[in-house]
């Protein structure tokens, strides 16, 4: 991850947008309207940390600057306050993020070891790692346009702690903002506590996220979640702020689940704000580190590092849009279509896939735009998509997946409208591109209207 940048949203984007709905016009002119009034910043705050007895901290860190990787708590809980973070954001393309690492070990002890400081500057990326106690910084440096870049687990968890800085004020950055074209409006009216919210979701090629916008505040965000592929945790933040004066919203507060690998399990962090500056004069050497001399700095941008083997010569993988949304709540998905089915005298067909699955893609692909396939469904089945990185969504899958009989995704599931189990079995349906014929045969044994 580079830091991020900012990409412009031009009038006709959200002009287009406000054709299909005023709502979503009305969101993302405020959200366009504080980013460009927001010409720089710099915020301060400490992250305090509660882990509950049995926690077990995933090999990845659940925040940035603290690395306890598959320790496990077995006290009556932990608690630590991480030290001061600090963010700097200056124009479209200037950006800094200070953070200290704390090492955690299953004696209870909080060590520090590692300042970091990473920056973009225009096109350019630096991270500077500086061991506690040398006299020199590690430095990695790389370019937009650099195909290896630094891959520290460190760097890509800060994106989640700086989600409610960049949400709040850069919500249209180039590298990862959010894109009016991939957004959709999910309800106009859902309540957050006790904040009537608009929310809204986006969906990229690798995650998607929601938001829930509180209209009486100059529209921002008061909550954030975010769900991942291949396993990933999901990322949920709630965002507390208080009005300034002279720049209105301002977010002082801001708290995160944190999902271990024992289900029963969760951590919590707080961030509390310490001190905030919003369009003050920023030194331009924040954005341009120096170092001390001798200091040794690897230069991606002009020494990449060679790709391995047969992984330089890989075709690029085909990228699409999710086709299982990870927000949806597949049982109440699965009874309305029961209940549809039931209405209609139709079956149920239920497809279960992930978003990380190239054969699902395609199929589901070919569910909702193959002409012929669609007008083999419409008589007799009421389809279902199920995620299947959604627990609720595995569990459906044992559930009419008894003992494994058919393993692997895509995978089919036929009901009758009063939920008998007529067929289940993996989707064989798929050779580099799926098999219309057979599949249509698939449709017409199965169907209602037979």
């Amino acid at each position: 991850m580079g830091m991020c940048r900012l990409g412009s949203v031009q009038a006709k984007d959200v002009d287009r947008i406000g054709s299909e709905s005023q709502t979503l016009a009305r969101v993302f002119a405020a959200w366009k309207a504080r980013q460009e009034s927001v010409k720089s910043l710099h915020f301060a705050w400490e992250y305090r940390l509660a882990f509950p007895k049995g926690y077990r901290f995933p090999e990845t860190p659940v925040v940035g600057g603290l690395k306890a990787p598959g320790i496990h708590i077995e006290s009556d809980g932990v608690h630590d306050t991480l030290p001061t973070s600090e963010f700097w954001v200056e124009g479209a393309d200037r950006f800094r993020d200070d953070f200290t690492l704390v090492g955690y070990s299953e004696s209870n002890d909080w060590k520090p070891s590692e300042r970091f400081s990473l920056t973009t500057n225009g096109a350019k990326h630096t991270c500077s790692k500086l061991l506690i106690g040398s006299p020199r910084p590690q430095v990695v440096v790389w370019k937009d346009d650099t195909p290896t870049r630094s891959r520290d687990p460190q760097i890509a968890a800060r994106s989640n702690d700086l989600a409610p800085l960049l949400l709040t004020f850069r919500p249209f950055r180039r590298a990862s903002g959010w894109n009016p074209e991939r957004c959709r409006l999910v309800s106009e009216s859902e309540l957050v506590g006790e904040t009537r919210c608009i929310t809204i979701q986006m969906d990229d090629y690798t995650h998607s996220e929601r938001c829930w916008v509180d209209p009486d505040r100059d529209y921002v965000i008061v909550k954030w979640e975010k769900r991942q592929q291949h396993g990933l945790p999901s990322v949920s933040v709630a965002i507390d702020y208080q009005n300034d004066k002279v720049h209105g919203w301002i977010p002082v507060r801001w708290t995160r689940e944190l999902p271990g690998l024992a289900a029963d399990a969760t951590g919590k962090a707080e961030a509390e704000v310490t001190r905030y500056a919003v369009n003050e004069p920023v030194p331009a050497s924040t954005f341009a580190p120096e170092f001390p001399p001798g200091t040794a700095i690897a230069d991606l941008s002009v020494q990449p590092i060679p790709p391995k083997g047969a992984a330089a010569h890989k075709p690029a993988k085909v990228r699409r849009k999710p086709a299982y949304d990870p927000f949806a709540e597949p049982l109440k998905d699965l009874e309305a279509a029961l209940k549809t089915a039931k209405g209609q005298n139709k079956r149920v067909l239920i497809d279960i896939g992930a978003n990380w699955c190239g054969d699902c893609l395609a199929l589901a692909e070919v569910f909702h735009t193959n002409a012929e396939v669609t007008a083999a469904l419409k008589p007799g089945f009421v389809l279902v998509l199920i995620d299947f990185e959604n627990p609720i969504g595995q569990q459906i899958y044992e559930r009419y997946n008894p003992n494994h009989r058919s393993r692997g995704i895509p995978h089919f599931v036929v009901l009758d409208s009063d939920g008998t189990l007529l067929k289940s079995e993996a989707s064989e349906f798929a050779v580099g591109h799926y098999d219309i014929p057979n599949l249509k045969a698939f449709i017409a044994k199965w169907s209602a209207s037979k």
